[in-house]
């Protein structure tokens, strides 16, 4: 999409990582990644109480269960925010490339009430990645291998 002239910002949002220092591991890939595919990337603010309190009750849920949608509606939420307040119109997530992920659900809860667009263009073809991390319009085109050890 880059090729079409849509500038890319990545947003590393993961309220729901914890504890700290895993929190940490997968910001650290995260910036290494942004610097291999030379995108710029924010980080939002860390709120894991937030998640916590959000999600309590619902611990013993399965994956793919009531705590997930309720994970992706804050992230997704926290995200469309971002995208806002910084003058963008559409946002992608790499939640959607996950396997054990319901795209559709997702999708849905991207599109909720929001007024602005999702992009889903190619999220779910394998060797494929948002460069943005969660906001932006980029997506780029990885190996399976990159893919596996950076998400």
């Amino acid at each position: 999409m880059a090729s079409e002239g849509h500038q890319v910002l990545g947003l590393f949002y993961n309220p729901n990582i914890h504890p700290l220092e895993e929190y940490n591991r997968r910001l650290e890939v995260a910036r290494e990644v942004a610097k291999e595919l030379n995108f710029s990337l924010d980080v939002g603010p860390y709120t894991p109480k937030e998640w916590l309190k959000k999600t309590s009750g619902l611990e013993n849920e399965p994956e793919g269960g009531k705590r997930c949608e309720v994970c992706f509606r804050l992230r997704l939420e926290g995200t469309y925010h971002y995208m806002e307040e910084h003058g963008w119109d559409a946002f992608a997530t790499t939640l959607t490339i996950s396997p054990h992920k319901s795209a559709d659900v997702i999708n849905r809860v991207g599109r909720e009430g929001r007024g602005g667009e999702i992009s889903s263009q190619g999220l779910q073809k394998e060797g494929w990645i948002p460069a943005s991390y969660g906001t932006g319009t980029e997506v780029v085109s990885l190996s399976a291998e990159l893919l596996r050890v950076h998400i």
